[in-house]
Formats: structure tokens, C-alpha cells, sequence
């Protein structure tokens, strides 16, 4: 029953609803500061803990959006597209800044980069749902690279693909 939607244009910010979508509320009451969400993340172990990437900041909420602090310590004051949350290690986090990888392992308090052999044309990140410290980065026109130390360094990956910008990454959660 609880959604979350994030906006950018006219409608910007991020809203919830705890009814199925009947109502929503202002997730960050009116902040003109932050515009253009580009992400919501929801912790699966406990979801009252929420991240927010929006323009140049990532918001982090222990409350269930009630209360918001930014987590941007580390950080460059630059677009943030993406946040992505390690499940299987929910501490640990990624955020995606001018199409560089940075990592923090406490929920956000401090960012370190964590990009070493990524090509600078980065488009969409994703962290295995079951294997620790495993993620995929997309990329404009160079395929997809992996990780298996968690940021450390990054290999392509995978042979066969067009020569395409890679949108989209989903790793089946049963396999």
C-alpha cells in the first residue's frame, strides 16, 4: 500500500502514499532545492529507511521521510543520478555523480569514488541482489563492466553486445 514517486519539471520533489495511491503527501515539504529526483530507494530490511538522489544532493530518511538529512559528504556538488543500495550489504551504498561511481559503507555519511577501469560515459548502475560487493555499470557505447570487489576495479564484461547505450540492467534475483 505505501508508494513513492519522485518528479522533475513542474512538479518537482518526491511524494507517499500510504493508501494505495487514494492520497499523497510532500516527502520534502516545498524544497525548491531539490529538483529533478531521479531515484528512490527503499531499504527491503527496514523501510522506514529511505535514499533519495535529486539534483545535487542524496537525501537519506531513518523515519520513513518524516525527517531528511543530506548524505553528501565526499561528494561533488554535481548531478546525482542514481543511488543504488547493496542488499545484500544494506550499509553500503553507490551513487552515480557526472557518470562516476562513488561508494560509502555507512549508509551514506561519507563517499568515497569507487570507479577504477570505468569508462567516463556511465549510464546506469546495478548492484547482484545476491552477491555481496557484485555490480553492473552500463555505458554509452563501450558495453557493460563488473565488479567483483565492490567498486575497487572494474572489467568489461561480456562479449556479443551491440554497440549501443546500455538503459537498462536487471539480474534475475532466483539465478
Amino acid at each position: 500500500q505505501t508508494l513513492y514517486i519522485g518528479c522533475s519539471g513542474t512538479a518537482n520533489g518526491a511524494m507517499k502514499s500510504t493508501d494505495g495511491g487514494l492520497a499523497w503527501r510532500d516527502l520534502l515539504r516545498g524544497r525548491s532545492d531539490l529538483y529533478n529526483v531521479n531515484q528512490i530507494v527503499v531499504d527491503p530490511e527496514n523501510t522506514q529507511n529511505l535514499y533519495i538522489s535529486a539534483q545535487e544532493s542524496v537525501l537519506r530518511s531513518h523515519n520513513g521521510g518524516q525527517e531528511w538529512a543530506e548524505a553528501n559528504s565526499g561528494l561533488p556538488r554535481a548531478q546525482v543520478s542514481r543511488v543504488v543500495l547493496d542488499r545484500t550489504q544494506p550499509r553500503i551504498l553507490y551513487a552515480v555523480v557526472q557518470r562516476k561511481v562513488y561508494k560509502s559503507i555507512n549508509v551514506g555519511k561519507d563517499w568515497l569514488p569507487a570507479g577504477i577501469g570505468l569508462p567516463p560515459d556511465l549510464t546506469v548502475l546495478l548492484c547482484d541482489p545476491n552477491l555481496p560487493d557484485v555490480l553492473y555499470a552500463g555505458t554509452s557505447h563501450r558495453g557493460v563492466y563488473r565488479t567483483l570487489n565492490g567498486g575497487k576495479n572494474w572489467v568489461r564484461f561480456g562479449s556479443g553486445l551491440p554497440s549501443a547505450s546500455i538503459s537498462a540492467l536487471a539480474v534475475d534475483p532466483q539465478t
